[in-house]
């Protein structure tokens, strides 16, 4: 089965029940019919932003959509809460540098429609963004919340790891490349990635995290970035 709607000869497949039912029929002619159209529909990434003239930004991002006829338990309702949370955070203590909280539309589809439509304002503001962090699959019971880091700096590597280390739920993964997510690293960004593969990029083992999302380690962390 193709899942790609550029592809113009559509997909057509049986289930298990209807292939024993023409199993019956093996030596006879058959004529397979497939009615199918392209139905134009549109979508909306959600955008938010604190202090948009300062300098410097980090831009979290998170995707809000998830694969038909699934709940998005895991990816990505918890990275949504987090940004959520986070939000609350800065209103309560607001700081001097930029935010922009990302939530995209669209990474579950085929064409990454709505990352692909936020990345287009990337490169004329490229200069202003000092560090994106994504987040996806957060949570996964019985195991850590794995980071990882692309093209950032020694120092503010250190940093990173150095913020999160206190954070029993978090622990630094494998590098991850194959991710549609790393449109921002081929812009030249800087990114710190908390990936959906927890079984190539975790701790086994670990305990639980606890039930609420934790955005503790993203406030102290901002507070820290020497351009903020």
């Amino acid at each position: 089965m193709i899942e790609d709607g550029n592809f113009d000869i559509p997909s057509v497949y049986l289930s298990e029940e209807e292939g024993l039912r023409l199993a019956a029929f093996i030596g006879s002619q058959a004529v397979l019919t497939s009615h199918a159209e392209r139905i134009p529909s549109h979508g909306w990434n959600s955008v938010a932003r604190l202090n948009p003239s300062a300098h410097r930004k980090v831009i979290l991002c998170v995707h809000i959509d998830t694969k038909h006829n699934t709940p998005g338990v895991l990816s990505s309702v918890p990275g949504v809460i987090t940004l959520m949370l986070l939000a609350e955070l800065l209103k309560e203590h607001p700081c001097r540098g930029g935010v922009e909280i990302v939530c995209m539309n669209g990474e579950d589809h085929y064409a990454a429609k709505g990352e692909t439509v936020y990345m287009e304002t990337i490169p004329k503001r490229l200069s202003e963004i000092g560090l994106v962090i994504n987040l996806d699959g957060l949570g996964y019971v019985g195991s850590q919340t794995a980071f990882s880091m692309y093209e950032c700096p020694d120092e503010l590597a250190a940093l990173i790891r150095q913020t999160l280390a206190g954070h029993d739920s978090l622990c630094e993964g494998e590098a991850w490349y194959q991710g549609d997510h790393t449109m921002f690293l081929q812009l030249g960004c800087l990114v710190l990635l908390s990936p959906r593969m927890t079984w190539l990029a975790s701790c086994p083992g670990s305990p639980t995290p606890p039930k609420t999302a934790r955005t503790r380690w993203i406030h102290p962390l901002w507070h820290r970035l020497p351009w903020r």
